[in-house]
């Protein structure tokens, strides 16, 4: 009998250490996911963000008398605030700015500095595919400032003009022609990818490749914008 009672004794003993040992483990299990919880990304609501980099601008006019090609070597400026209407789409408002500035080099041949810009506000939307794509898109408009000896067209009286919305008179000599205005915004479509290389429960660090294109109803310039960039976003 005392050889039956250790054995039921010891039958009890690793019965609780077994179910003793289950408990941590379930414990332990429990603890992991809800720490994987806490940092997992929640996508809810307002967010916003910023990003910069490298772009570029090319600009073209129906009676381009020449340009300066493509500048590639602009600043490329974003920001963006949107809402989440699911977990996976987003209404999204932006403002995108690409500039170029330089003091003489290639295109100019004084030391002047010179501007090329192209401003872009936008309305689209946000397509997050997984955990780190997404796709936004949108119409906006665009406004447009070209430096004298950048883009230039013919004016009515023959002369040379430069295509722009924006000019700063004091950067002009007495011996260039005058400058024509083209006053007035031009309709602007915009497509971005990205890829979010880092997150934590409401804060993303992401990759952006952009492209725009704004061209006036009246054909007097088209612009096309394209950057790549890295930002952050915060939900």
């Amino acid at each position: 009998m005392m050889v039956g009672a250790l054995a039921v004794l010891g039958l009890v003993g690793m019965s609780s250490g077994a179910a003793q040992a289950q408990s941590m483990n379930a414990s332990a299990f429990d603890g992991s996911n809800r720490s994987a919880n806490n940092d997992a990304l929640e996508r809810d609501g307002l967010f916003g963000g910023i990003s910069f980099g490298r772009g570029s601008i090319d600009v073209d006019c129906g009676d381009c008398a020449g340009s300066g090609g493509t500048l590639t070597e602009a600043l490329s400026l974003e920001t963006h605030v949107g809402y989440m209407l699911t977990p996976q789409l987003a209404l999204v408002g932006e403002h995108w700015t690409v500039r170029y500035n330089a003091r003489g080099g290639a295109l100019f041949d004084d030391n002047a500095p010179h501007l090329v810009a192209q401003h872009v506000s936008s309305l689209g939307a946000q397509l997050f595919f997984g955990k780190s794509f997404w796709v936004r898109t949108g119409v906006g408009v665009g406004w447009h400032i070209s430096d004298g000896d950048y883009a230039k067209r013919v004016g009515p009286s023959g002369q040379v003009q430069a295509v722009t919305t924006e000019i700063n008179n004091t950067q002009q000599s007495p011996e260039r022609p005058p400058l024509e205005e083209i006053p007035g915004p031009g309709a602007s479509y915009f497509a971005a990818i990205g890829w979010e290389v880092a997150h934590s429960r409401s804060f993303v660090a992401e990759v952006q490749l952009r492209a725009a294109s704004t061209q006036r109803a009246d054909d007097a310039y088209q612009v096309r914008n394209v950057g790549l960039n890295v930002g952050a976003s915060w939900y």
